[in-house]
């Protein structure tokens, strides 16, 4: 949420032209009243007096500016408690100046030094007064009448930060009413006026009724409880009160503290995992001034990774892909426009090995993101000939032509499905990833793949599934009761495969943290309770289809890893690598000779079988 940054200079500047005016009323006032009325003595004084009000004005306004009550650096509610601290600081620094300079200006006892104290007890009370009207008024008549009354679950510092935009903002919305703390510690802090509430349910349902509040914003400095969450959900949708919440992953081009725009909640809010810690300066090396290209540009991670190199500033950004649809998808997202007519968007299919390696040669990338894939596992399962053109040819015709335009960095993304694959997909994937470490062996630079499990959101997710059979009114179909995925967001995962690409050593596979995993029909649960259908609809089981396991696993059986070595969230392994060999121009045209090329060479069983035969010869 952007806050109108003139709109409250304006208002700055407008209470600090108050306070002058308060002080050349008052600062006569305490002169009248020192001098018990007397117009003679008061008139003998007038050129001292205005002198020493010279000073204490000038004083006042550089306290309060360098304090921020008349600057931007600390926009602070008018009337809040924050700034009645600030305005009897300021004031009272202000008249102990003044009573300094009534010793240089008038000594001899010309003036009273208690005349610039007294002014100075009248300016703070009417500062203090006028302040606290302006708020009452506010909120009854003013934009905080007609805006939304709002509670915040929150009192860190992207809370204190969101509330600081509300006074003045032209796009104010909202009207906090209630705030309630996400952490012991702050549990009765007072953030800008309001004393931070303990969260309980009871609190909650008393809360919505004292305020009659309409939002609930879920804005804290790390990720939210889940099961503050879920009971926020619950408690507020009784009420009929709606629930947003700020992203709990930093936004690259913000720092961490920096309030996001406000969303419905999600499934991935009720799962709940801690946000990525993120080392812009490395990604900034790697990135910054550099020709960057991604495969793959109109997919779900593929946009995400355009999204967030967008902010480094490349040299150039190519985001390449073979649906038109969602290269204008991700171009508007991105510039805001999607005239796609610019060098940014390049249509082109990776089975056709002739122009990857003629737009590589021409557009010569430095940093090459491989995330263009075939990833429906049970189509695949029908069509493995398929699997084999695009997840293993399609990935060798980039990494050629990355080799030959000489690029510096590729990573290829991969799947957890790749660890001990016992499906079409988790084979071609591995196989990409042998071929991946194989370059490495032949060419200079870093060659290295990212292995991680589901996203939430991307396009046929099972989210997306149990969402559209729940508008349907059900069932919601899971294969089977024990059935457990691991997850994470699209934005925490693009983030870590930029990471990858930073600390990566080449020919390495990086495995991204997962967290725990979690069972699929806790998440249909969870998405019933989301969409407020508790009791309206059934889960049915159909039983596993053909490859899928009861449990993914990131690392495979016959690997060795490597646990935060580099970054805490990134593990490494090593997959034994593989050139193109065996009879793969067969395996592009029959979907069972693809079946025995994809088990012959991205299984990995025998890519061990195989590695020892050759030690042994």
């Amino acid at each position: 949420m952007q806050q109108d940054s003139s709109v409250t200079r304006s208002s700055q500047l407008k209470w600090m032209i108050a306070d002058l005016i308060f002080w050349v009323v008052l600062m006569h006032m305490a002169l009248w009243v020192r001098h018990d009325l007397a117009l003679s003595e008061m008139s003998a004084l007038s050129g001292k007096a205005l002198a020493i009000l010279g000073v204490i004005m000038v004083s006042m306004m550089v306290l309060g500016w360098l304090a921020g009550l008349y600057s931007s650096m600390r926009r602070v509610w008018p009337g809040s408690h924050t700034e009645i601290l600030m305005v009897v600081a300021v004031q009272v620094l202000s008249a102990l100046i003044g009573t300094l300079a009534v010793n240089l200006i008038a000594p001899h006892g010309m003036m009273s030094r208690s005349v610039p104290l007294i002014a100075g007890a009248f300016v703070t009370v009417v500062a203090v007064a006028a302040r606290s009207v302006w708020r009452w008024a506010w909120s009854r008549y003013g934009k905080g009448g007609t805006a939304e009354r709002a509670m915040i679950y929150g009192s860190g510092h992207r809370a204190a930060s969101f509330l600081s935009t509300l006074p003045g903002a032209a796009s104010n919305q909202y009207r906090p009413v209630a705030i309630f703390a996400d952490t012991v510690d702050t549990t009765g802090d007072i953030v800008h006026g309001m004393r931070a509430q303990e969260l309980s349910e009871h609190e909650l349902r008393s809360a919505i009724e004292r305020t009659d509040a309409r939002v609930m914003i879920i804005i804290t400095d790390g990720v939210a409880s889940p099961e503050a969450v879920a009971m926020i959900k619950k408690t507020c949708d009784a009420a009929n009160v709606r629930v947003l919440i700020s992203s709990p992953v930093a936004e690259l081009d913000e720092g961490p503290k920096a309030p996001a725009s406000f969303r419905e909640i999600s499934v991935s809010d009720l799962i709940g995992r801690p946000p990525v810690e993120i080392d812009t300066d490395l990604l900034s090396r790697v990135l910054k001034g550099r020709r960057v290209l991604v495969t793959g540009a109109g997919g779900s991670i593929g946009s995400e990774l355009c999204r967030q190199i967008y902010h480094f500033e490349p040299a150039e950004l190519m985001m390449l892909d073979r649906d038109e649809g969602g290269l204008h998808a991700t171009e508007l997202s991105i510039l805001g426009t999607a005239l796609l007519d610019g060098r940014n968007t390049i249509l082109a299919d990776l089975r056709d090995k002739e122009a990857v390696d003629k737009i590589f040669m021409e557009r010569r990338p430095e940093v090459v993101l491989h995330a263009a894939a075939l990833k429906h596992q049970p189509l695949l399962e029908q069509y493995p000939a398929e699997a084999m053109k695009t997840n293993v040819m399609g990935s060798k015709h980039v990494l050629d032509a990355a080799a030959k335009c000489g690029a510096s960095v590729i990573v290829n993304v991969s799947t957890d499905k790749a660890a001990n694959p016992t499906s079409i997909l988790g084979e071609s994937k591995r196989a990409a990833e042998r071929l991946c470490a194989d370059m490495a062996l032949e060419h200079p630079g870093t060659w290295v793949s990212v292995r991680f499990g589901n996203v939430f959101g991307s396009r046929g997710s099972v989210v997306h599934t149990f969402s559209k059979q729940i508008e349907d009114g059900g069932p919601i179909t899971v294969t089977d009761p024990d059935v457990e995925r691991f997850f994470m967001t699209i934005p925490e995962a693009c983030q870590l495969v930029l990471v990858a690409a930073a600390v990566g050593r080449s020919g390495e596979t990086l495995v991204l943290e997962m967290g725990d995993p979690v069972r699929i029909a806790d998440l249909a649960e969870q998405l019933i309770r989301l969409h407020g259908r508790e009791g309206e609809i059934e889960i049915t089981y159909t039983g596993l289809r053909p490859g899928e396991k009861l449990s993914e696993e990131l690392v495979d059986d016959t690997e060795d890893p490597i646990v935060g070595d580099r970054h805490e969230l990134i593990t490494e392994v090593q997959v034994v690598p593989c050139s193109l060999q065996g009879e793969w121009e067969a395996a592009m045209h029959e979907d069972e000779a693809a079946r025995h090329w994809l088990r012959a060479y991205g299984n990995s069983i025998n890519e061990r079988a195989a590695e020892t035969a050759v030690e042994q010869r």
